[in-house]
């Protein structure tokens, strides 16, 4: 799971520099780096957007897969 969190993390990430930070994000390119890597602290807000975000839409995936798991219970 891990993987998909941080191409959804790199996603927003992208996202805040983009539109909040209005910066071009052509040297953040490597989705690979970890969340907390040093180099996307560099633009706090843009950071702090993508890991509000990120923590939102894993909260959902997983109340998605707990209804699904009550779902195939019964």
């Amino acid at each position: 799971m891990v993987p998909y969190v941080r191409k959804s993390f790199y996603k927003h990430f992208l996202d805040g520099l983009k539109y909040i930070e209005n910066v071009s994000d052509a040297k953040y390119n490597d989705e690979s780096w970890s969340i907390e890597d040093i180099r996307y602290k560099e633009y706090s807000k843009a950071y702090e957007y993508a890991l509000d975000k990120t923590i939102k839409e894993t909260h959902q995936a997983v109340e998605g897969m707990y209804h699904n798991l009550n779902y195939w219970g019964d």
